[in-house]
């Protein structure tokens, strides 16, 4: 394509500038005007509509440049910066080129442009950049001079126009190990980071201050590095004037006067009477210990240009609440020698792993809590009643989603109605920038203190809430407007450390019976939390009005055997194999006041598992509107398989009423009503043990109930066991197989052989105390434990029936053939109706997961052998599924594609005249039909 017109002008003008005399008031920002907007306005770029092209302002602090000079987006997502230099300055600056990747890996954006104009030079911006590497993720490709422009302005056209980058040209230019992976992620390069200067922080600390226990050390490391990350985001914010930790370490190097941390505590108590708050009001536990100088050196240069790979003003509030979730997931432990240790938490341990909410899970679920009570709100005196709480509150993930809704909230308000401002109450301050007002940070401070809330067992987690939380009171503020005399307030009476689900009567009992009191280790594992008195005015008042958050994951067999009969008696919930978030969703439920709201991310085991029956009835006997999300398609949690929902109880009443599903395919979709479907509360505590049949549609859900009431369980007819559990440590003779393997077979098939151990050999392998054993000598319908849809078959042999293969026979004095059984079971109709009411137990990929309590609960059509076309119904299923036996016997044998072929085709005939007989046999309509064949 020809180069335009205006390109070859500009390229022919800068040619004269640079051999001509240059004016002393060309500088970089001429140059910007003159030669670089131009150039990406030809092509395709709108430089003058921010939406596309963000224009940094030019903020000279301390001798350095803050942001790149402009970032090229698409639907408010990067797709790469550019920073331009004065032209008569060299591009192989090692300065220029790490501020290029800088900024784009800080946003992030995958490419960064260096150019002067006269030079153009791209870099891969998703790597972490490494001062010393300049050369690192040049793509010299695109090294080019200008007068290259002409000669290559089809590939600069093809890769860096507006329509080329939207049709994703940039990711061309990546390695390709890249194009399908992430940059080298900020959050987890940082997390990184993190961990290792805690650990050399901790490994100094402990060895030079052998007086303090495991306890007293991560509480001083962790203010510590709070304190430090605190200070670089307000410095990078332009907050505070000078790089103060900077400044220390400066200041130590020339006077060298006191220890260096000395120092550094100066200016921690330089900053209390300015910001107030917990962070740095005086901490002798960590100000007084003894820092080697040279470990909190290099913690400190870490921290700076050009050392530091991050932009403190570009990583998010958000952001940094990820990196602190994984982070808080260990701790410190001291050897018996007094070394430190970093290490996952025992409950970190036993949830295997720690799960972060993406931040659009938790917009989500505020928008459908605080968002719905928001709209009843007509003033900010209405809103400041509003009282929010997470009681698991981790590094604060929830309430900051919260917060900035409030915030959010106020700045519309304010904005619709300036007249509402009050000069005495200073609620905001104009931002030229933007064209509108913004929250003051004092006024953000008041409804913090108005608003949230949150209780975490963790004393780490509590002040990184708080840390969080006032790095949100200071975001988007302009400090010429800051009142820096006590800016943030203290938040003591709103994040609390303390056990959400035990309260002191824990200890009734035990102190009496003791001589001694607990130790102090217990009493910090315990940490009773009295919900009464530590929330009195709240909880005096009804409760709160919004509960929300992400609890933990832990299942009982990894809860603290001290702690299960506390629960069993103070909750209803714990049954069976329960999870300790039963616990939080039963307790939340108990803070939430009549008129509350409540929205949790969860597992969907409650939702249909046995261990969950009691809090099923718990929910829906005390609410009326409960709406259920399935967002387990989304990979909310990416190395997690826990296949989580969205779980939201309204009390509000405009809340829509009965037991509401939606099942989320893509994120996209996550806010589209049309999905929706409800199901009546009266119709659901028909269904068995209340489940909540997640992704089940009504129509469904009603035709069960309608067989249900007509029709015997299939527990009335079969008796479904689980197959034995093998243990490795048997020993096998020379000869025998040992069970290593699953039944190998599929719907109908013949079950191979030689993976399962005889029962004639069944003393060497299992004891039968539960009677499972008598069941194998019996011909038996066999179930796979996991799969797509019902896949069953008949077993003859009196084999041993395996972990992963569930087993039934018929209940005496039964009459039915195995065969009919087999026929209905293996049927479309049975595998719709256990799809959708048992979905709760849906695994990754679509697999089903079938267990004897819910296949258990499918009703089954009854036979009278003394009416004839009973009997004539139950001999004709015998025989298809006969006829299905044969088919798939030959199937297996075949060889040559053809005969695959016809066969294949002959069981989907045959399939199709049982799926006909089944609907017959279960009298459903022409329009039930119409459903179940249109799933």
């Amino acid at each position: 394509m020809a180069v335009p017109r205006e390109v070859k002008k500009l390229i022919d003008d800068f040619g004269r500038l640079r051999v001509g005399r240059i004016p002393d008031s060309f500088d970089e920002a001429q140059l910007q005007r003159t030669y670089i907007e131009p150039f990406f306005e030809a092509l395709g770029w709108n430089v003058r509509d921010p939406r596309e092209v963000v224009v940094e302002k030019r903020v000279h602090v301390r001798d350095s440049i803050k942001s790149a000079d402009y970032c090229f987006q698409l639907d408010g997502k990067p797709q790469f910066v550019v920073e331009t230099k004065d032209f008569r300055k060299k591009l192989d600056d090692p300065h220029f080129i790490f501020q290029t990747k800088l900024y784009g890996y800080n946003l992030p954006a995958s490419l960064g442009v260096l150019t002067n104009f006269g030079e153009f030079r791209l870099y891969d911006a998703g790597l972490e950049p490494i001062f010393e590497n300049p050369v690192r993720g040049a793509i010299k490709k695109f090294h080019l001079g200008c007068e290259d422009y002409v000669n290559r302005w089809d590939e600069l056209e093809g890769t860096f126009s507006r329509q080329a980058v939207a049709a994703g040209a940039l990711k061309e230019l990546l390695p390709k190990a890249r194009r399908t992976r992430e940059k080298e992620a900020l959050d987890r390069k940082f997390f990184e980071r993190l961990t290792e200067w805690r650990k050399e922080l901790a490994t100094k600390i402990a060895w030079r201050n052998k007086q303090l226990d495991e306890y007293e050390i991560n509480e001083a490391v962790q203010r510590i590095i709070d304190r430090i990350i605190f200070m670089r985001v307000i410095e990078d914010r332009q907050i505070e004037a000078t790089e103060l930790l900077l400044d220390a370490l400066n200041r130590w190097k020339v006077e060298k006067e006191k220890k260096l941390y000395r120092y550094v505590v100066d200016k921690f108590r330089y900053l209390e009477p300015q910001y107030n708050g917990e962070l740095f009001e005086e901490h002798k536990l960590s100000e007084n210990l003894l820092v080697d100088d040279d470990v909190l050196r290099r913690l400190l240069e870490s921290f700076y240009y050009p050392k530091c790979p991050y932009q403190f003003n570009k990583i998010g509030v958000e952001m940094l609440g990820t990196i602190y979730e994984r982070f808080l997931g260990s701790k410190i432990r001291l050897t018996p020698t007094h070394q430190a240790k970093v290490e996952p938490k025992p409950e970190v341990r036993k949830a295997k792993g720690v799960y972060y909410t993406p931040k659009y899970i938790v917009d989500y679920i505020v928008e459908n809590t605080v968002g719905e009570l928001l709209k009843k709100c007509k003033t900010p005196a209405a809103v400041g009643k509003l009282k929010i709480l997470d009681p698991a509150c981790g590094s604060g993930s929830f309430l900051l989603g919260a917060f900035q809704r409030l915030i959010d909230w106020h700045e519309d308000y304010f904005n619709e109605n300036a007249d509402k401002i009050s000069k005495k109450l200073a609620e905001c301050w104009w931002d030229d920038d933007e064209g509108r007002y913004r929250l003051t940070a004092k006024f953000k401070g008041q409804i913090l203190v108005n608003n949230i809330f949150a209780v975490d067992i963790d004393p780490q987690a509590c002040e990184v809430t708080t840390m969080s939380l006032y790095l949100k009171i200071l975001e988007n503020v302009n400090a010429q407007f800051l009142m820096k005399t006590a800016l943030l307030p203290q938040l003591d009476n709103n994040i609390k450390c303390g056990n959400s689900l035990i309260g002191s009567d824990y200890w009734e009992g035990r102190r009496t019976l003791m001589s001694v009191p607990p130790d102090e280790e217990e009493e910090r594992r315990v940490n009773p939390f009295d919900w009464g008195e530590e929330f009195a005015v709240i909880m005096k008042a009804g409760g709160f009005d919004a509960v929300i958050g992400n609890p933990p994951y832990i299942r009982v067999d990894n809860l603290d055997d001290r702690d299960k009969g506390y629960y069993k008696n103070k909750y209803k919930s714990p049954k069976g194999k329960y999870d300790i978030y039963y616990l939080f969703i039963e307790k939340s439920l108990k803070l939430i006041s009549y008129k509350g709201v409540f929205g949790f991310i969860i597992p969907n085991r409650f939702c249909t598992a046995d261990s969950g029956e009691y809090l099923r009835e718990f929910i829906t006997q005390k609410e009326k509107s409960i709406f259920i999300n399935s967002v387990s398609l989304l990979g909310v949690f990416e190395e997690a398989r826990n296949y989580p929902i969205i779980l939201i109880i309204s009390r509000l009443e405009s809340a829509k009423g009965g037991l509401v599903f939606k099942h989320t395919k893509t994120k996209e979709d996550l806010y589209d009503v049309s999905g929706l479907y409800n199901i009546l509360l009266e119709e659901l505590l028909r269904l068995p043990a209340k489940i909540f049949p997640i992704n089940a549609k009504p129509e469904i859900v009603r035709t069960h109930v309608n067989l249900s009431l007509r029709f015997p369980k299939l527990s009335d007819a079969l008796k479904i066991s689980e197959g034995f559990r093998i243990p490795n440590t048997v020993e096998i003779e020379k000869g025998e197989e040992h069970l290593i393997k699953q039944y190998q077979f599929k719907r109908y098939s013949p079950v191979a052989e030689g993976t399962y151990v005889n029962v004639k050999d069944r003393s060497k392998y299992v004891s039968d105390k539960s009677g499972r054993l008598a069941g194998c000598l019996k011909d038996k319908i066999i179930f796979m434990e996991d799969a797509l849809r019902v896949e069953a078959s008949l077993d003859t042999s009196k084999s041993l029936c395996q972990g992963g293969v569930y087993f039934g026979t018929l209940i005496s004095p039964v009459k039915f053939d195995l065969k009919y059984i087999l026929g209905i079971i293996n049927s479309r109709l049975f595998t719709v109706l256990y799809r959708h009411i048992f979905g709760g137990m849906h695994m990754g990929g679509g697999y089903l997961r079938f267990r004897t309590s819910f296949l258990n609960e499918i009703p089954i059509p009854n036979i009278d052998f003394k009416v004839q076309t009973d009997v004539a119904r139950h001999d004709k299923m015998v025989a298809f599924v006969e006829e299905m036996q044969a088919l798939h016997k030959r199937l297996a044998a075949a060889k040559s594609d053809a005969d695959k072929q016809r066969l294949q085709r002959a069981i989907k005939v045959t399939d199709m005249n049982i799926d006909a007989l089944v609907y017959e046999l279960y009298g459903l309509t022409d329009e039930e039909i119409k459903i179940v064949e249109g799933i």
